[in-house]
């Protein structure tokens, strides 16, 4: 479970999938059940879940990747999401073609009609995709300012109250070094006043 859950494998599922299922014959057949186009929507929206569960989510799934892997896989998804919106609003071939024609709706009426549907699909793809992903940049980076926040203030408590003596400890080495320093300076000029 862990492995599923883990930020490579939730992160090449969500850019992977929509190539996968967009860009070969597995959205024809999908789209021919209707049980099937049903599984391909909770795959997304399961594949959706498990990625930004672990980016932004508030149940812990295992070990915490620090804010700026986080922000880091986010906008990685990025391009991938643009390069695909292009490719569908680039394709010269029709998407599904056999299930769309074969239902033949009424208010796409032929082949230049889905494909303009698709074209439209396309630019909506792209525009609704990337409005969520600035999103969660943004909250994102509204958690990592409420953590830093917060930590510097138990820091500056346990400083306080005496809890943390890491500064002290390091103080009193920097002095021992200090003071090791002129032992040996002094070491070293008796020494010369001798010889």
């Amino acid at each position: 479970w862990q492995f599923l859950t883990s930020a490579p494998v939730a992160w090449l599922a969500y850019v992977g999938s929509l190539f996968a299922v967009y860009f070969t014959p597995a959205f024809s057949w999908l789209m021919k059940y209707h049980w099937a186009h049903q599984l391909m929507l909770i795959a997304f929206m399961m594949v959706g879940y498990f990625f930004f569960t672990i980016i932004i989510g508030a149940d812990r799934t295992g070990k915490q990747l620090p804010h700026l892997l986080k922000l880091a896989l986010v906008i990685s998804i990025m391009p991938f999401h643009a390069v695909f919106a292009v490719g569908i609003l680039q394709s010269q071939s029709l998407i599904g073609a056999e299930f769309y024609e074969t239902i033949s709706v009424p208010w796409l009426p032929d082949h230049a009609a889905l494909m303009a549907d698709q074209n439209i699909a396309g630019q909506a793809s792209w525009f609704l995709g990337e409005i969520p992903l600035f999103v969660v940049i943004a909250a994102l980076a509204a958690q990592w300012f409420r953590q830093d926040d917060k930590e510097a203030h138990e820091i500056d408590e346990a400083v306080d109250s005496g809890a943390d003596d890491s500064f002290d400890a390091y103080n009193d080495m920097l002095a021992e070094l200090a003071r090791r320093d002129e032992k040996r300076a002094r070491e070293a000029t008796l020494k010369r006043f001798e010889s």
